[in-house]
């Protein structure tokens, strides 16, 4: 096969039409990547075109349009945010361990939070007194940060969005030195949990369904206190410089944040370590971490400070009781508000103007979703099947067909097809097309074709880079011929 350009020749293009989300408000609002893929509720719309010339001018004709709906996946993360044993001392009361729950599923989804203290696999069980919900400083503050309620004010997360739980706990006066005591933070979505795959009809956002992902919809970890006979302290406070020469929060200000460890008791704690998210909306102040009122390097050398992905370290190591260690570092107040975008390039070939008579050439458009099994006696099983919604990961058989209707061969006849923005190129079976990486500046085979990283070093392409198909004709189409050309692509 090969590539006739435009020469006035029959010249296929499937078009990709922006995906939109289902009943947003912003209709030509991209969407951005999700951990969780594609957003749910989002039309995957696919549509061809065709043009050729059968000897008496330029001519095109449009496909049906298939729209396929992606359902919501139901995941979610939770993590420690302890980077070691939390220290208490028998008796203390107010003892938290911190946590973060994420949804990693591609829909806006409620959790509901509970935590396990009699787990096992420790020496005692701390008393479970409230379950908080930060602000959205990472710092637990009585009084400010809200007492979570069950069923009342269970965190609503949008995909990829993350909610700091504070576990208040007492410890028991009997506890000894040494003693473990574990605490675990459990993260349900309130949809509904299960073994990966149970589906909730018409309960996914966007009105499709709402599958369980590969959490189980439950996501849990756990936190630990430790029992010395020293305690640590943990103070944060601020002061603000602003522009004008004032103390004001506006945009350009300079925020100093002064974080005091105080080791109280007779023991020594170790491998204490100050971990700070610089907030956002803020930018971090290079080299401005001090110790002590030293100046620390922000990278991972042989003093205490670092700072890497907006985070801010010290490492303090063995303090013993009675020592104070205090730690500042800076951050400026943004003068805009950070804004996500996403872009979605439509590539289309466009015809000359068409001729008055109807076009001979027939085009239809097709897809199809892989589906896999075993049967009964465990041979794996591959069918087909023409969904209404996929999910991401789903495995998609795109299949274009032609007829020549017309009386006259179909001369120099190409198909060029946009890979829509939510698939990833796959394969194209038996179809022998050439591939593009830049748009339909240059074709080839998968493993002639280059592209260029961010770092500007050139490295072979990828099933990732592939952002058009394209298949050329040889020899004309006969009068009455059919044909079908295919390729797969998997649900972002």
């Amino acid at each position: 096969m090969s590539d006739f350009g435009s020469n006035g020749g029959l010249r296929l293009v499937l078009s990709r039409q922006a995906i939109l989300l289902a009943g947003a408000a912003m209709a030509l609002a991209a969407q951005p990547a999700f951990a969780g893929g594609t957003r749910a509720g989002t039309t995957i719309s696919n549509t061809a075109t065709a043009s050729f010339n059968n000897g008496g001018g330029t001519t095109e004709v449009d496909s049906n349009t298939v729209d396929l709906k992606v359902d919501e996946l139901l995941n979610v993360t939770v993590a420690s945010n302890n980077p070691a044993d939390v220290v208490t001392t028998p008796g203390a009361t107010s003892q938290v361990l911190s946590f973060t729950v994420t949804n990693t599923g591609n829909g806006v989804e409620a959790f509901g939070i509970t935590s396990v203290a009699n787990g096992g696999g420790d020496d005692y069980d701390p008393t479970t007194t409230s379950i908080v919900i930060d602000d959205g400083d990472g710092v637990y503050e009585p009084g400010v940060d809200t007492v979570y309620s069950a069923g009342t004010n269970d965190p609503v997360l949008n995909p990829d969005a993350s909610v700091t739980i504070f576990v208040i706990n007492t410890t028991p006066g009997t506890v000894v030195d040494g003693n473990r005591g574990i605490v675990e933070l459990v993260a349900a979505a309130k949809t509904g949990t299960g073994t990966p795959g149970t589906s909730f009809a018409l309960q996914g956002e966007g009105g499709g369904d709402a599958v369980v992902g590969a959490t189980g919809a439950d996501g849990k970890d756990d936190g630990a206190f430790v029992v010395t006979t020293a305690a640590v302290g943990l103070v944060k406070s601020a002061t603000i410089s602003d522009p004008l020469g004032g103390s004001e929060p506006i945009p350009g200000a300079t925020i100093t944040y002064t974080i005091t460890a105080t080791v109280t008791g007779t023991g020594s704690v170790t491998g204490l370590n100050i971990t700070d998210s610089v907030p956002a909306n803020t930018t971090y102040v290079p080299g401005s971490i001090t110790l002590g009122g030293v100046v620390q390097t922000d990278g991972a050398d042989t003093d205490a400070g670092r700072f890497a992905t907006d985070v801010v370290t010290v490492a303090l190591g063995t303090v013993a009781g009675g020592n104070v260690r205090t730690v500042t570092f800076r951050a400026t107040i943004n003068w805009e508000r950070p804004m996500r975008k996403a872009m979605f390039s439509l590539f289309a070939a466009t015809a000359m103007a068409a001729p008055a008579f109807a076009a001979p050439v027939a085009l239809s458009n097709d897809v199809f979703v892989e589906r896999v099994s075993t049967d009964a006696d465990g041979k794996r099983k591959v069918t087909l099947e023409a969904p209404q919604v996929v999910v991401p990961g789903d495995r998609l058989l795109f299949v274009l067909n032609y007829r020549n209707a017309g009386n006259k061969p179909a001369d120099k006849f190409v198909v060029t097809n946009p890979l829509p923005a939510a698939v990833q190129y796959a394969e194209q079976g038996d179809s022998d097309g050439l591939l593009s990486v830049d748009g339909g500046q240059r074709w080839g085979k998968l493993g002639e074709l280059r592209v260029r990283d961010a770092n500007g070093a050139e490295r072979p392409a990828r099933n990732d880079d592939v952002t058009h198909i394209r298949w050329a004709f040889n020899q004309p189409i006969p009068a009455g011929a059919t044909g079908k050309l295919m390729f797969r692509a998997v649900v972002k």
